[in-house]
């Protein structure tokens, strides 16, 4: 929708643009050729501007509001998962329409920040380097305040 009326000519000149948004040199060429006051270019291009910028905001709230329903739809889901992951309590489960599997994986379980040495930690801001610490502890390495922790995840196919 259109917030004002414009020149056809002049909205299509003021239409070709690139994907980044760039007049088109011919464009602008023949833009600055019509045979229109100065007054009437400079009124439409500003009600164009209006226009573009009406667009870009609607554009931009449907994406907030399209981000927000994806969350919503992702909460959900991660909530049916741990669900049935309970449910099901590490049992495997099949029928002609569903599998549900796991697969095993491992993560750190970070016991107490405190005592992690510096060499796994990564500066402003401080941040814990969790995959060093992994290959420093499946090395043999002690690394306290820190553990490997085996874990199920659930594989819904």
């Amino acid at each position: 929708m259109k917030l004002y009326e414009i020149q056809d000519e002049i909205r299509q000149l003021l239409e070709q643009v690139d994907e980044d948004g760039v007049l088109s040199d011919e464009a602008y060429k023949k833009f600055l050729e019509l045979k229109v006051t100065e007054d009437i270019k400079i009124e439409n291009t500003a009600l164009y501007y209006k226009n573009v910028l009406s667009d870009a905001k609607a554009i931009k709230d449907e994406e907030e509001t399209l981000y927000a329903r994806r969350q919503a739809l992702e909460n959900h889901a991660d909530r049916l998962k741990d669900y049935l992951a309970m449910s099901l309590n590490g049992q495997k489960f099949e029928s002609a329409k569903v599998k549900i599997s796991y697969r095993k994986s491992e993560g750190v379980l970070i016991d107490d920040e405190d005592l992690i040495p510096l060499d796994y930690r990564e500066p402003q801001p401080d941040k814990i380097k969790k995959s060093e610490i992994k290959k420093a502890i499946k090395a043999g390495k002690l690394v306290n305040g820190a553990k490997i922790e085996e874990r199920q995840n659930i594989q819904i196919k």
